[in-house]
Protein backbone atom coordinates (compact mmCIF):
# COMPACT_ATOMS: atom_id res chain seq x y z
CA UNK A 1 0.00 0.00 0.00
CA UNK A 2 0.82 3.78 -1.35
CA UNK A 3 -0.17 6.45 1.57
CA UNK A 4 -0.16 9.72 0.76
CA UNK A 5 0.26 12.55 3.46
CA UNK A 6 -1.40 12.16 6.77
CA UNK A 7 -4.91 12.88 8.33
CA UNK A 8 -7.65 13.71 6.68
CA UNK A 9 -5.28 13.87 3.22
CA UNK A 10 -4.46 10.66 3.27
CA UNK A 11 -5.45 8.40 0.28
CA UNK A 12 -3.64 5.34 -0.90
CA UNK A 13 -3.44 2.98 -3.78
CA UNK A 14 -3.54 -0.84 -3.74
CA UNK A 15 -1.72 -2.44 -5.13
CA UNK A 16 1.29 -0.40 -5.70
CA UNK A 17 2.00 -2.28 -8.86
CA UNK A 18 -1.42 -1.89 -11.04
CA UNK A 19 -1.73 -4.36 -14.24
CA UNK A 20 -5.01 -3.22 -14.73
CA UNK A 21 -7.19 -2.02 -11.84
CA UNK A 22 -6.74 -0.56 -8.78
CA UNK A 23 -8.43 0.14 -5.51
CA UNK A 24 -7.91 3.95 -4.48
CA UNK A 25 -8.84 4.65 -0.74
CA UNK A 26 -9.82 8.16 0.90
CA UNK A 27 -11.67 9.96 3.76
CA UNK A 28 -14.86 10.87 3.00
CA UNK A 29 -15.58 14.21 1.39
CA UNK A 30 -18.87 15.81 1.38
CA UNK A 31 -18.82 17.09 -1.95
CA UNK A 32 -17.69 15.57 -5.62
CA UNK A 33 -13.98 15.19 -5.71
CA UNK A 34 -11.82 14.40 -9.30
CA UNK A 35 -9.28 11.54 -8.95
CA UNK A 36 -6.52 12.86 -11.53
CA UNK A 37 -3.76 10.99 -12.77
CA UNK A 38 -0.38 12.43 -13.86
CA UNK A 39 2.48 11.00 -15.53
CA UNK A 40 6.26 11.62 -14.17
CA UNK A 41 6.51 14.65 -16.76
CA UNK A 42 3.45 16.29 -14.80
CA UNK A 43 0.76 15.66 -17.69
CA UNK A 44 -2.35 14.45 -16.61
CA UNK A 45 -3.29 11.20 -18.16
CA UNK A 46 -7.05 10.79 -16.40
CA UNK A 47 -9.00 11.88 -14.75
CA UNK A 48 -12.13 10.27 -13.22
CA UNK A 49 -15.05 11.86 -11.27
CA UNK A 50 -15.71 10.74 -7.67
CA UNK A 51 -19.20 11.11 -6.11
CA UNK A 52 -19.45 12.53 -2.24
CA UNK A 53 -19.94 9.96 0.52
CA UNK A 54 -17.52 7.51 -0.91
CA UNK A 55 -14.61 6.46 0.62
CA UNK A 56 -13.24 3.94 -2.36
CA UNK A 57 -13.31 4.10 -5.87
CA UNK A 58 -12.13 0.93 -8.06
CA UNK A 59 -10.30 2.69 -11.25
CA UNK A 60 -8.89 1.16 -14.45
CA UNK A 61 -5.55 1.62 -15.63
CA UNK A 62 -5.66 -0.49 -18.56
CA UNK A 63 -6.04 2.93 -21.29
CA UNK A 64 -2.06 4.11 -19.75
CA UNK A 65 1.25 2.94 -20.66
CA UNK A 66 3.77 1.17 -18.33
CA UNK A 67 6.18 3.47 -15.86
CA UNK A 68 5.28 5.47 -12.79
CA UNK A 69 2.23 7.71 -12.03
CA UNK A 70 1.12 10.08 -9.37
CA UNK A 71 -2.54 10.08 -8.35
CA UNK A 72 -4.69 12.96 -6.45
CA UNK A 73 -7.88 13.30 -5.31
CA UNK A 74 -8.92 16.92 -5.03
CA UNK A 75 -6.32 19.00 -2.99
CA UNK A 76 -5.66 15.39 -1.15
CA UNK A 77 -1.78 14.76 -1.05
CA UNK A 78 -0.82 13.07 -4.20
CA UNK A 79 0.05 9.40 -3.80
CA UNK A 80 2.45 7.22 -6.12
CA UNK A 81 1.93 3.94 -7.89
CA UNK A 82 3.63 1.81 -10.88
CA UNK A 83 1.36 0.86 -13.78
CA UNK A 84 3.16 -2.88 -15.08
Amino acid sequence: VVKGGKGSDEISVRPTEIKTTATIVFPVSQIDEILEVFNLQGQKVMSKKIEAGNTVAYVDFSSIAIGMYFARLGKRTSTKFIKT
